[in-house]
C-alpha cells in the first residue's frame, strides 16, 4: 500500500505508474490523479509547445534567410522565391524545408545547410540535369 500524494488516499502500489527516480520506483500521484493533474494541465502544456516549436521554427528562417542573402551563385538572382538549397556535398538528410516543418534543432538543419550551395530554380535544374548525365531533354534535343 501507498498514499497518494494528491489525494491522500491509501492505495495498492499498482494504482501508481512506474518511475525510476524515486526510490519505490513508483510515482507519487496515483494513477487517477496523475491523469486528473495531465488533463487540468493539457491546454497550457500545448501552448507551450505551440510557442516553442514557433520559435524554433523562426531561428531555422533566420538561419536560411542569412544563406539565401548572398543569391544564386551561378547567376546571383537574389529573390528569395525562387531560391532553393542544392546538396553538392556530403550525404543528404533530408531537405531543409522539411526539417524546418518537422521542427528539427537548429544545429541539424544547419549542418544540412552547409552541404548545400544556394541557386535559383532554373540554375539548380540545369546543374542537376548535367550532374545526372543525359536526360530526355538530351534525346529530345539530339531528335530535332
Amino acid at each position: 500500500m501507498k498514499r497518494c500524494a494528491r489525494c491522500l488516499a491509501e492505495r495498492p502500489i499498482e494504482d501508481f505508474n512506474r518511475s525510476p527516480k524515486n526510490k519505490d520506483g513508483r510515482h507519487s500521484y496515483c494513477r487517477a490523479c496523475q491523469k486528473a493533474h495531465y488533463r487540468a494541465n493539457a491546454v497550457r502544456h500545448k501552448a507551450n509547445v505551440r510557442r516553442t516549436s514557433k520559435a524554433r521554427r523562426q531561428q531555422a528562417l533566420d538561419a536560411i534567410m542569412v544563406r539565401f542573402s548572398a543569391g544564386c551563385v551561378d547567376c546571383g538572382s537574389s529573390d528569395i522565391r525562387v531560391l532553393e538549397f542544392d546538396h553538392v556535398r556530403g550525404t543528404k538528410v533530408a531537405s531543409v524545408s522539411s526539417m524546418v516543418r518537422r521542427g528539427r534543432a537548429l544545429s541539424i538543419i544547419q549542418a544540412e545547410i552547409a552541404k548545400c550551395d544556394v541557386r535559383c530554380r532554373n540554375c539548380h535544374a540545369i546543374v542537376t540535369i548535367k550532374r545526372r548525365g543525359s536526360s530526355w531533354h538530351d534525346a529530345y534535343m539530339m531528335r530535332s
